[in-house]
């Protein structure tokens, strides 16, 4: 980790810093979620095959 001796760069870098993480943690959530509902529910059913009986 780079530190300089003014403030303001550290704090940039700070804030950049979690702004990636939020996204990384985002990112992974949503794609955990969407896999389990891939996986738990079966896939449906298209429409002129419901209609059609």
């Amino acid at each position: 980790m780079i530190v300089l001796d003014t403030k303001g760069y550290v704090i940039m870098d700070t804030w950049v810093f979690v702004l990636l993480a939020v996204l990384f943690v985002v990112l992974s959530i949503t794609t955990i979620v969407l896999a389990v509902r891939r996986t738990r529910q079966p896939p449906p059913i298209p429409y002129p095959y419901q209609e059609r009986r």
